[in-house]
This record gives C-alpha cells, structure tokens and sequence, in this order.
C-alpha cells in the first residue's frame, strides 16, 4: 500500500489519497483536514498554515488579494473592504483608513476610488462624498475645484448645462440677479441696458416694439395711443411728430393728415372731419 503524499491525506478504508483543501492543513496523511486559525491561510496541498500578508484578506482560511481601491481588513472574518464614497485608496496593502485617505475640499470621489476627482466646471462639491453638484439655474461656476456656485449677475443668464460661465443678455433684453434666462424687453418699453432690474415705460408720444433697447418718436399721420404700436389716422384726421393720437380736421381746414391743417382757400370750405 503506498503512503500519501505531502499535502494528501487519505481516510480509512479510502482507495486513493484525497488533496488537502485550500483553508485547511494537512500535517498528517492518516489526519483528518484541520481548519487554518483566524488571520493564517493554506492553498490546497498545504501541510501547514502561513500568516496572512500584507495585502491580502484570509476569510476562513483562503487568501484574497487586495486591490487598489479598497482596504484590507484584518478581522476574523476578514473581507476586502470598497474604498469609501468621499476617500482614496491607492495602495491595496491598507489595512486602515485614517485623515491622509479623506479627499480635500474642492474635490470627491465615489466608493472604490483610487484617487481624488476635482471638482469640474459647472459644478460645485459642498462635501467629498456627494459628487459634483451641477449648479442650479441662475447660478454659475467658472472655476474648478470649488465647494459652492456663485450667483449669476445682473445683465446676464446662467445655464451651466450651456456654459460654465455667465452669458451676457442680448440688447434689447434684461435680466435682474440670479437668472437663468433673459428677459425679452416688453413692446411698449425700452430696457437701455441688459443690467436693469426692470423696463422702462416709453413716454407719451413715443413707442416700441418689443426687444427695444429705446423707444421711438410717434410718427406723422399715425397715432401710438397704446405705446407700442402704429395705427393710420382715418381720413379727416391728423397727427404731427410725437403726437399719441390722431386729432379731427377743424373746421375751415383741410388736412393731409401727415401735416397740421391748412386753412381753406377763398371761396372754399369744409366742415369738421374732412380730409
């Protein structure tokens, strides 16, 4: 009958030697497979245990090898632990973390991370564990590696998922402070800069359209009554250069109704209201 081999062990009335498994020992042929102890290991074949190394995690006795992003716990039931959300682990032989694996401000990470990630344009990171936060509408952040957005000022349109930076309103718009979009200037006022905090009304006689960055004089021969738009005098009327309203032809005058009433000729009349 052959003995068994280093590693083997056979049981009685066995035909053949058995390997001797991985988290177990075999110091005997003719034994039974003993258990490694907490923090030792055996591969299979193994006549006796080896402490767990540096790197590595023994759960039961089988080895497992730490990689970057995470740590190695060296506990009884010893597991290979993910790095944490907000941390950095770039050497799988940790056995611990402490404040050198925290990312600083200004930057993050997600769980298993191996290395910091600073924070990108657009966005700002309150805490290393949350991520980048996109800044909110009527926010902005032009610089990397910030904690908060700043407030999108007035004259201009933050819209982070357009530009990292405040956009400048067009003319003939406004916006006050913390806007996400510009303000079209309304028919009927005039917004003479992009920074105000509201449109100015045109005065009387005057008029705009809407986008206006001034207001225009109310033409010859057309009323502007409502300040933002024209209208033609009817026939009998007429209004001059900043006029709001068209006025009614006097009497004894004839009117073109874009020049102020002309007197009737000798031997002509006309009566109130005729061109």
């Amino acid at each position: 009958m052959n003995q068994c081999g280093e590693g083997y062990y056979s049981v009685y009335g066995a035909s053949a030697c058995t390997q001797c498994p991985a988290g177990f020992y075999c110091p005997s042929a003719s034994q039974q497979p003993i258990a490694c102890a907490p923090f030792t290991y055996a591969v299979a074949g193994s006549k006796a245990c080896s402490p767990c190394p540096v790197g590595s995690v023994c759960a039961r006795g089988v080895i497992t090898t730490c990689t970057a992003g995470q740590f190695c716990a060296n506990t009884a039931n010893a597991v290979a632990v993910p790095c944490p959300a907000g941390s950095f682990c770039p050497y799988p032989y940790a056995t611990s973390l402490d404040s050198t694996n925290l990312c600083p401000l200004g930057t993050y990470s997600a769980e298993g991370a191996v290395a910091c990630t600073i924070c990108p344009l657009g966005s700002a990171c309150p805490s290393p564990s949350l991520g980048a936060q996109p800044c909110p509408g009527g926010y902005y952040q032009d610089q990397a590696g910030q904690t908060a957005c700043k407030v999108c000022p007035k004259g201009y349109y933050c819209n982070v998922a357009t530009s990292p930076s405040p956009i400048r309103c067009a003319v003939g718009q406004f916006s006050p402070a913390m806007a996400a979009a510009c303000i079209t200037c309304p028919a009927g006022y005039m917004c003479a800069t992009q920074d105000i905090e509201a449109p100015t009304l045109c005065p009387k006689g005057h008029y705009s359209l809407a986008g206006a960055s001034f207001c225009q004089i109310c033409p010859e021969r057309y009323s502007c009554i409502d300040r933002k738009s024209l209208t033609a005098c009817a026939t009998g009327s007429y209004s001059l250069n900043g006029m709001d309203s068209c006025l009614q032809c006097p009497a004894g005058y004839e009117c073109q109704s874009w020049a102020a009433p002309t007197p009737c000729g000798s031997g002509q009349y006309s009566t109130a209201g005729q061109g």
